[in-house]
């Protein structure tokens, strides 16, 4: 008998659990998690990752993790992707509907690998749903001075 209500339990679960910082799918009985929650426990996260400057090959947009495969922490009121950038073999993150100095190719120091505009903590954005994130990172941070946090 358990394991009839265990099987028939699972795809509620798995829907709940979908739920992540988006708050137009439904929870069942279950309140979503507020978005602010959310992202600050991603920002508590984000103290762990490495803060090194990422390397990359190419040049100019190398790749986008689309906003269906990932939560950000953007203040865009519409999904946002994470371009990601490759300038002077070093990768460079942003959001889409933040700002971005890679888009139209501007000159940064090597040490600005993010930018923080539009985000209201360290949080940028984690993958969901199973996803791939970029070179085995699947939480992307951005801290007050420009520098990518990955983990």
């Amino acid at each position: 008998m358990h394991e009839l209500v265990a099987l028939a339990t699972l795809p509620a679960l798995l829907f709940v659990g979908a739920c992540g910082a988006r708050t137009d799918l439904p929870c069942f009985d279950e309140p979503c998690p507020d978005p602010d929650d959310v992202a600050l426990a991603r920002a508590n996260e984000c103290a762990a990752a490495d803060f090194e400057p990422p390397a990359c090959t190419g040049s100019g947009r190398i790749a986008t993790l689309e906003d269906d495969c990932i939560d950000d922490g953007g203040d865009g009121e519409s999904g946002d992707t994470l371009e990601i950038f490759c300038v002077a073999g070093i990768a460079r993150f942003c959001l889409s509907h933040e700002t971005c100095p890679w888009r139209s190719e501007l000159t940064t120091p090597d040490e600005l690998t993010c930018d923080s505009g539009g985000l209201s903590s360290v949080y940028m954005a984690n993958t969901i749903r199973g996803c791939a994130g970029w070179e085995g990172h699947n939480l992307f941070c951005c801290s007050e001075d420009g520098r990518v946090g990955l983990r």
